[in-house]
C-alpha cells in the first residue's frame, strides 16, 4: 500500500513540462518560422529570375525574328496580311513571335503575362524608340530587374522604371521601396 502511495505522489509531481522540454519546443517553432520566411525569399528570387529570363528571351526572340524576316514583329497589316505601316501593334508583336516559333503560347490566350500577373507589351515613343514593358512588380523586384539587366538606376540606361500606368519615370528606388505601389519596367529594344 505504501508503494502505491509513492507512485501516486510521483504522478502528481510530474504533471506539466520541464524547462528543457519547453526550450526544445520553442527552438523547433523558431526553426519552422525561419524556414517559412526563408522559403518566401526563395520564391521571390525565383520569380525575379523568371522575369529577368523573360526579358532576355523576348528580346532575343525580337532580334531573331528581325534576322529571319527582315522586319520587326507586330507591324500593322492590312486585311490581306501585307504590312501597311511601321506602327507596331503590341498584341500582334507577340503573335508574330509565336507564329515564327520564337515563343510558346498558351492556347486561347492573346495576352502574355509575367510571374507577378502583369501583362507584357511593347511601346514605341519618340524619346526611347521601341520598348518591351511589363508591370505589376513590387519595388524590390523592379530594382532587382534593373540591377541584373542594366545599371541599377531607376530612370537611366536601357531599363527604366515607371509608375503602374507606365507614364511617369521613377526617380529613385529608395523612394519606391517606401511605398506599397506596383511598378512597370521597360527595356529599350531599339532607339528612335
Amino acid at each position: 500500500m505504501q508503494r502505491a502511495q509513492i507512485k501516486a505522489d510521483q504522478k502528481n509531481f510530474y504533471k506539466g513540462y520541464t524547462l528543457v522540454e519547453m526550450a526544445i519546443v520553442l527552438v523547433i517553432v523558431a526553426i519552422l518560422i525561419g524556414g517559412i520566411f526563408k522559403g518566401k525569399d526563395f520564391i521571390e528570387n525565383a520569380k525575379l529570375k523568371t522575369v529577368v529570363n523573360d526579358f532576355e528571351h523576348i528580346t532575343q526572340a525580337y532580334y531573331s525574328y528581325i534576322q529571319r524576316t527582315s522586319h520587326a514583329p507586330g507591324l500593322e497589316r492590312g486585311t490581306d496580311g501585307h504590312i501597311i505601316s511601321n506602327a507596331i501593334i503590341s498584341t500582334d508583336f507577340f503573335q508574330d513571335l509565336v507564329a515564327e516559333g520564337f515563343m510558346l503560347s498558351k492556347q486561347g490566350t492573346a495576352v502574355v503575362t509575367n510571374a507577378y500577373g502583369g501583362v507584357w507589351s511593347v511601346n514605341s515613343s519618340t524619346a526611347r524608340g521601341l520598348e518591351l514593358c511589363s508591370g505589376n512588380f513590387p519595388a524590390f523586384i523592379v530594382r532587382g530587374i534593373d540591377a541584373k539587366l542594366d545599371d541599377g538606376e531607376a530612370n537611366t540606361g536601357r531599363v527604366v522604371t515607371r509608375d503602374s500606368t507606365n507614364t511617369t519615370l521613377i526617380g529613385d528606388y529608395a523612394i519606391a521601396m517606401a511605398s506599397d505601389a506596383v511598378f512597370t519596367v521597360c527595356q529599350q529594344l531599339s532607339s528612335s
